[in-house]
Order: C-alpha cells, then sequence, then structure tokens
C-alpha cells in the first residue's frame, strides 16, 4: 500500500486535511498512521499498510483556537523513499519508522533508524538533510 492510498483511506472515514504521515511498526505489523484536520475535528486514523484495513480512528474534538499547519499535498513532495536515501547518507542502516510532518515551520521527513538513537529530518520538498537530532 502507498502513502497516497492510506490517505485516501482514511478520507473514506474522515474528512480534512493531511497534517501528518507516518509509516510504523506495531504489535500488530507495519501501519500507517494518518492525521487529517478540519476546523472542529481532529482525527487519528491507522490503517495497515499491508492491506489497507482500517485498523483504527480517534476523533478529537478541536478546543484551540491555533490554526493547523498548512494541508499537506502528497503530489508536492519528494517520495517516502528518497527521503529515506537522503537520511541514509548520514546513518547507514535500516530505517524504523518516518513521519511526514511540520517541524520548525518547514515540511519535513522525520527518518527513524533501528537501533539509533538519531533522527534525521529531511526536507520534503528538496531533499536536502536539514536537521540531526542526537
Amino acid at each position: 500500500m502507498t502513502p497516497r492510498e492510506a490517505v485516501a483511506t482514511a478520507h473514506e472515514s474522515h474528512p480534512g486535511d493531511l497534517q501528518s504521515l507516518e509509516l510504523t511498526t506495531t504489535r500488530s505489523g507495519v501501519v500507517y498512521r494518518v492525521e487529517l484536520a478540519t476546523a472542529e475535528n481532529e482525527a487519528d486514523v491507522v490503517v495497515d499498510a499491508t492491506d489497507g484495513v482500517l485498523l483504527d480512528s480517534r476523533i478529537e474534538r478541536s478546543d484551540s483556537f491555533d490554526p493547523a499547519d498548512p494541508a499537506i499535498s502528497l503530489s508536492d513532495v519528494i517520495d517516502a523513499q528518497d527521503a529515506m536515501q537522503s537520511a541514509n547518507t548520514i546513518i547507514d542502516g535500516p530505517v524504523e519508522s518516518w513521519t511526514l510532518t511540520h517541524s520548525d515551520g518547514r515540511l519535513v521527513y522525520q527518518v527513524d533508524f533501528e537501533g539509533k538513537d538519531r533522527e534525521i529530518d529531511v526536507d520534503a520538498f528538496t531533499g536536502d538533510v536539514v536537521e540531526i537530532d542526537d
């Protein structure tokens, strides 16, 4: 299942702008965590990355007056595979998870590696490594 398909599955159950997308491993397997937001609600949706089954969804009412980050358009960003390749130039090893999210005013892929206590932030538009968190 591709990231686009995971977001489409999440949109089948909840409306909203894409705020973050994560690919990670849980006890039940590899999943996408999709965060969607409207002016009234925030939805966290979990989709099985293998078969596309909707595993969980939670809706919270938006109480804050803080505007959400700009919506993420997957057609505007580099592929996660390219972001992982950029991160691998800094740390060579298997990727544990990645998250496409806003951080410090920019859209980044945050890439975590198995057995490492470091996170690499890769600019989601250019593929440049922009931060190394130790």
